[in-house]
């Protein structure tokens, strides 16, 4: 298994998974990490616990969603452009803002335990 880094942290790399109960775990709200099978959160099952779970697994996708946006928003020297430069980017390239809203859209759809069938949730 390897780990991924950010800046300086280095976390357990994705996809990370709401887990379904098992025979040793039976009222546990779980999330693993399908990169080695590493148990991420363990809970007792409630609906604010499976809510939290949704929201753990999805962090690497949320971060891979931030991190997509943000780069459209940098300059070439790398320094973060201004809104209007940031939009300018967009309009230029209307397959970035496309991206973006699926990446986007599909980490909040995990997060919020909603699946995105060619454009619609459900």
């Amino acid at each position: 298994m390897s780990e991924m880094t950010v800046g300086r942290i280095t976390f357990t790399p994705g996809p990370w998974i709401v887990s379904p109960p098992t025979r040793e775990n039976p009222s546990q709200a779980m999330v693993t990490a399908c990169s080695g099978f590493v148990g991420i959160y363990s809970a007792p099952l409630t609906n604010e616990t499976i809510a939290n779970a949704r929201l753990i697994a999805a962090a690497p996708d949320l971060l891979a969603a931030c991190q997509t946006f943000l780069k459209y928003c940098k300059r070439r020297d790398g320094s973060l452009a201004d809104f209007e430069h940031a939009m300018m980017a967009f309009v230029e390239d209307g397959s970035a803002l496309q991206e973006c809203i699926h990446v986007i859209a599909a980490a909040i759809a995990k997060a919020e335990g909603a699946v995105i069938v060619q454009g619609t949730r459900r």
